[in-house]
């Protein structure tokens, strides 16, 4: 039991650490990929990529990407309940953006999209309240027009959700492309 435990001896490693118990550790080449020089991960917020992956959001599998980017298209239907239409689409979009260029690139186009149709509707409201004031009330049949925009809105986010399960890209027609 006579064993004395000695300190690490700073001076043995260039970044002030020494690890006798792992035996010499690998020198990395600046701007390689790998270990850092010494062979230590680097700390968070230092600026490296540490070894064997980043820190920021871990990439979706492409089978993934394809299954969120048909809940993006298909959730504004959801949401539509409840009045806020674009919600749906724009959590996928903020939670999923990073994690794949399929999913971004659906999920932006489901979110311009559910905007649009939001815009659409309110305007085709004022028109058809507009024409029933005027004509005193004839004008009521002309709230067949939102009903129309809602039949086109589910129609188009059918087809689209369809191409993005089989991780086909789809651009709604008639979007205004707010968020790229």
């Amino acid at each position: 039991m006579s064993e004395s435990h000695q300190p690490p001896d700073f001076a043995k490693h260039p970044q002030g650490g020494s690890h006798p118990q792992d035996g010499p550790r690998p020198q990395g080449t600046p701007g390689a990929p790998g270990p850092t020089p010494g062979g230590y991960p680097p700390y968070p917020n230092s600026g490296a990529a540490p070894v064997g992956g980043g820190y920021g959001p871990r990439l979706l599998s492409p089978a993934d990407q394809r299954t969120w980017s048909v809940l993006g298209h298909l959730s504004w239907i959801a949401t539509s309940w409840f009045g806020l239409l674009p919600l749906g689409a724009l959590i996928v979009y903020l939670v999923f953006k990073d994690r794949g260029p399929f999913v971004r690139q659906q999920s932006a186009e489901a979110l311009n999209f559910t905007i649009s149709v939001t815009l659409y509707l309110i305007g085709a409201f004022m028109v058809a309240t507009l024409l029933t004031v005027i004509t005193l009330g004839f004008g009521v049949v002309t709230f067949f027009l939102p009903a129309a925009v809602g039949i086109a809105a589910v129609v188009f986010s059918i087809i689209a959700a369809v191409a993005a399960g089989q991780g086909q890209p789809y651009r709604y027609p008639l979007t205004i492309r707010f968020v790229r």
